[in-house]
């Protein structure tokens, strides 16, 4: 259960990502890109689970950067409430594309590219049907 949790919000996690510590998902990348300007920051989510086999309850909390010249990366990090420990489990750069409707994401190392939606509310960001808050 906690397996597909996590994988719920780590979604495009590619192979080209470094695994810092932990469990996690790996995935890939590519060149170039244009930025679009809305999306240009840093941006948050916070998802909590709970794992069965641990008994821990989770945060998960995925960070999204995109600058201006079509520049990406994204960090997923794991906070086990109960045992006080944190994981960064994926750090990867990428590169990005976007419309007005969608982003096309390729992470370094990977020549295969993830395209995700994406709208605006109330100042949020919703990214493949997940919402994210800008912090930067």
């Amino acid at each position: 259960m906690a397996v597909i949790a996590a994988a719920a919000v780590t979604a495009a996690c590619p192979a080209g990502g470094r695994l810092i510590g932990g469990p996690g998902f790996a995935g890939g990348g590519g060149s170039g890109g244009t930025g679009g300007g809305s999306l240009v920051g840093t941006w948050r989510n916070f998802t909590t689970f709970f794992d069965a086999a641990s008994g821990d309850t989770i945060v998960s909390e995925t960070r999204w950067t995109f600058t201006a010249d079509g520049a990406c990366s994204k960090v997923v990090t794991h906070t086990f409430v109960n045992a006080g420990v944190q994981d960064t489990i994926f750090q990867g750069s990428c590169t990005y594309t976007s419309s007005a409707a969608s982003v096309t994401i390729t992470f370094m190392g990977s020549s295969v590219p993830t395209t995700f939606s994406v709208s605006f509310s109330n100042g949020d960001l919703l990214l493949g049907g997940f919402r994210f808050q800008r912090i930067g």
